[in-house]
């Protein structure tokens, strides 16, 4: 039971400290900035923890943001490195130093958990739906808010965060098509016909610590006959 709650109560905890300190609290000092894509991720992160991960539409948004979250949070050593010499935020100061300190690192975090553990677990291969709608609601709101994709702010940063936008979802898209084909089929027949063809004493044989490996393989695909005497 506790499983079941503590994400979400974590989830709903730090959206409201996230909502409350981006939003209002620092305002003044982010301005246009409150709505950068990184931002936006972090609270589609929040989603992905209020639903417990059982939402793939909010897996597929962190999961296709992942290694593009892994280039934007370059961007923070620039801004640790001079975060002493900035004089506009001096009344929140502290508080400009903690958001910058819980947006990168939870997404880091939550999208290399989803990789570990495995994409299969928290996206369903059978389904395109949740795919689409993952990549559309962050190209969109991406697009629609942050004014460096809008209106070209501060290019060309704009059009190298696009790049790496698309790079990282060319690359999530080839990873997951290609897990869930090896998964699935590749990998179970290659290693049938390994077990078939190795000379175990005979050809309808095989060591049971194999067979057991082959079994509990997350599959839908039926061991041969062969294998199973």
């Amino acid at each position: 039971m506790l499983n079941l709650i503590i994400f979400p109560i974590i989830g709903i905890i730090f959206i409201s400290f996230r909502i409350w300190l981006v939003i209002f609290k620092i305002k003044d000092e982010l301005q246009f900035r409150r709505f950068y894509v990184s931002r936006l991720v972090n609270f589609y992160f929040c989603f992905m923890l209020i639903f417990n991960f059982k939402n793939p539409i909010f897996n597929v948004i962190v999961a296709v943001c992942f290694p593009a979250m892994i280039f934007t949070s370059l961007w923070d050593v620039n801004f640790y490195r001079g975060f002493k010499s900035r004089n506009y935020w001096e009344k929140n100061k502290n508080w400009v130093l903690i958001e910058r300190m819980t947006m990168h690192p939870p997404i880091l975090a939550g999208g290399l958990s989803l990789y570990i553990i495995g994409l299969e677990k928290f996206i369903p291969s059978n389904d395109l739906v949740p795919f689409l709608l993952g990549i559309l609601i962050v190209y969109s709101t991406s697009f629609l808010l942050d004014i460096r994709l809008r209106k070209r702010y501060n290019w060309p940063n704009g059009r190298n965060l696009f790049l790496v936008m698309f790079i990282s979802t060319s690359l999530f898209s080839l990873y997951y098509i290609l897990s869930n084909l090896l998964n699935l089929s590749v990998i179970v027949q290659l290693m049938s016909l390994f077990v078939i063809s190795c000379p175990f004493g005979t050809t309808t044989s095989a060591p049971s610590h194999v067979l057991i490996i082959l079994e509990r393989m997350p599959i839908c695909i039926t061991l041969p006959e062969r294998l199973s005497t």
